[in-house]
């Protein structure tokens, strides 16, 4: 994963607990300074600890289990210094299934979330200030503990999604639904009741994000180049699609997440 400014940890989830989460990430560390981050639109729920240091003393003022929502609004995050949130960050169509909510029930929202069924050993860790790794694995084995009720071989929302993010969004549902075998609107159907967006609305947040992930690498981005190798028409077609989810351009997002700018004004394109 890209983080031009150097701020998160992350850990690519491998093996079985892959079919329902992609990674565990950290951002801020206890007694280190963080900066605020843009969060650009995406579709993930993310089952997280959010702790809070004393930045004078040193000492943990506090630590709670929080469920945060898909973005659907760019946005600073105004981190507050002291914080750290240590989070896994689970598939959107199995959110339902191993914490209770839906994505689309939370757009936009970070909630407190009751630390009950088998959480306990979640929230106790957290609070005796052990390391954020530490915290990081007892969030695994909680998932991992559900896997087996998550367990969904043959659901055609987990399978569309999985090729989706294989080719991150640039694979048409056309394409999905014939190797699957089901009709279009079925599955347009079980991914909207499932995930809460429709096949081709989440295939464009995958896209976005993985121009946006291409072009934190480079300085000044060939946005044209860009556009052909992620699927789009052209540039124009870029353009338009990442303006009309975020409501600003390319080059801000691009500025912003390189820290170039704290700015969610329009800039010329």
């Amino acid at each position: 994963m890209s983080d031009p400014l150097g701020e998160y940890r992350w850990i690519d989830i491998r093996g079985p607990l892959s079919r329902v989460a992609d990674a565990l990430w950290i951002f801020g560390e206890k007694g280190r300074p963080v900066s605020d981050q843009i969060l650009v639109p995406h579709w993930k729920l993310c089952l997280a600890v959010i702790r809070k240091w004393n930045t004078v003393t040193g000492e943990l003022d506090d630590a709670a289990i929080s469920l945060l929502g898909p973005v659907e609004t760019a946005r600073m995050n105004g981190a507050a210094q002291g914080a750290e949130i240590i989070a896994m960050r689970l598939h959107p169509e199995a959110a339902q299934r191993l914490v209770g909510v839906r994505p689309i029930d939370i757009v936009d929202q970070d909630l407190t979330f009751d630390p009950q069924g088998g959480m306990e050993d979640i929230r106790r860790i957290a609070d005796s200030g052990a390391p954020a790794n530490t915290v990081g694995r007892a969030l695994a084995e909680h998932l991992w503990s559900r896997l087996p009720e998550a367990e969904w071989q043959t659901d055609p929302t987990a399978a569309a999604a999985q090729m989706m993010r294989q080719t991150h969004g640039s694979r048409p549902v056309k394409a999905i639904v014939g190797e699957l075998g089901i009709a279009e609107r079925t599955l347009r159907r079980r991914f909207e009741q499932d995930v809460g967006l429709s096949p081709k609305q989440y295939s464009r947040r995958l896209r976005l994000m993985k121009t946006l992930l291409r072009a934190d690498r480079i300085t000044a981005p060939d946005w044209a180049d860009l556009a052909i190798q992620l699927g789009y028409f052209d540039q124009s077609h870029m353009i338009e699609d990442t303006r009309s989810m975020t409501g600003t351009s390319l080059s801000t997002l691009h500025a912003m997440r390189r820290g170039e700018t704290h700015s969610l004004a329009h800039s010329p394109r």
